[in-house]
């Protein structure tokens, strides 16, 4: 039986951890995960790890040889310079690119960010390395998909735990208006989506925006989180937002160790994060998970 190889990066973080075992889907399938850490202890059948560093395309090329696509799901997030999200997310990208093509796969799936869409990314370096890495993408030659999941919720989201502390705090503190819309997405149906769509070959060039079927603003989400997490709502407190995206963004990277957010991550309070059409729906398959069950999964994991 001939067997089909993925190269799948990211697989050791939130959203890999949960597409693995969907890729991994029996012994047809090889995924080989390229990591600089330890070989998860529970790995499933099928995935085969190798230490490797995307900065450092030397030490992955070979794996890329006799695979049929590409995975990218591997993505500096959280607190960094501006430079490193652009070597990270950027140019580790249009690397990756590269030794792919040379490699002679001509597949290529891209995990974006919904954030790629805010009007304004000056203060969000994050979301502008992912616009570079989108354009690399679509300047290549690869027959190529590229998703943009809208606020990742589920399991144990990052994000979730985020928007948790404020939602657990004495008062509630809201940024700006509280008005900003978003569209929130289960992990576990990132993960099926964006399996369904390697699994039926679909790389046709295109850009998905992939969020959940509920839709609302940034302040109802967090009063929601807030009663699950506390049985009631409590007072709200409204904070400026724009003054301080404005500061943070010209002083943040000494202090990023001390700080409790950045100019970036304050960026979806005055964003909205919603999808500019419904994503199509891949062999039965799309986002369905609603957002009192993705609030109610956060509370689960609080232990």
């Amino acid at each position: 039986m001939a067997v089909q190889r993925i190269f799948l990066t990211g697989a050791t973080g939130f959203v890999g951890s949960w597409l693995l075992p969907r890729l991994a889907t029996g012994p047809g399938v090889e995924v080989v995960c390229p990591t600089r850490g330890a070989e998860p202890t529970a790995a499933p059948m099928g995935a085969r790890f190798v230490q490797a560093d995307l900065e450092r395309p030397d030490t992955y090329a070979a794996q890329l040889e006799g695979a049929s696509c590409v995975v990218h799901a591997a993505a500096r997030t959280g607190k960094a310079r501006a430079s490193e999200f652009e070597r990270a997310n950027a140019v580790a990208t249009g690397e990756l690119v590269e030794r792919a093509k040379a490699a002679g796969v001509a597949r290529f799936l891209f995990v974006s960010t919904i954030a790629v869409r805010y009007p304004d990314k000056r203060a969000y370096a994050y979301a502008r390395s992912k616009e570079t890495a989108e354009e690399i993408v679509r300047a290549s030659d690869l027959a190529y998909t590229i998703v943009r999941p809208t606020v990742i919720l589920g399991g144990r989201s990052p994000l979730a735990d985020s928007l948790g502390k404020l939602a657990r705090a004495p008062v509630l503190p809201v940024f700006g208006d509280g008005r900003a819309r978003v569209q929130p997405v289960h992990v576990r149906d990132v993960a099926e989506y964006v399996a369904a769509l390697v699994h039926a070959g679909r790389f046709v060039r295109e850009t998905i925006d992939l969020g959940g079927p509920d839709v609302l603003t940034l302040e109802d989400l967090l009063r929601r989180m807030r009663v699950a997490a506390r049985g009631s709502e409590g007072p709200v407190l409204h904070l400026p937002v724009r003054l301080p995206i404005a500061v943070l963004s010209k002083v943040e990277e000494p202090i990023l160790g001390l700080l409790p957010f950045t100019a970036g991550q304050l960026s979806a309070f005055v964003n909205d994060g919603l999808c500019a059409e419904e994503p199509p729906e891949i062999d039965g398959v799309r986002p369905r998970t609603g957002v009192d069950e993705m609030v109610a999964d956060w509370v689960g994991g609080l232990g």
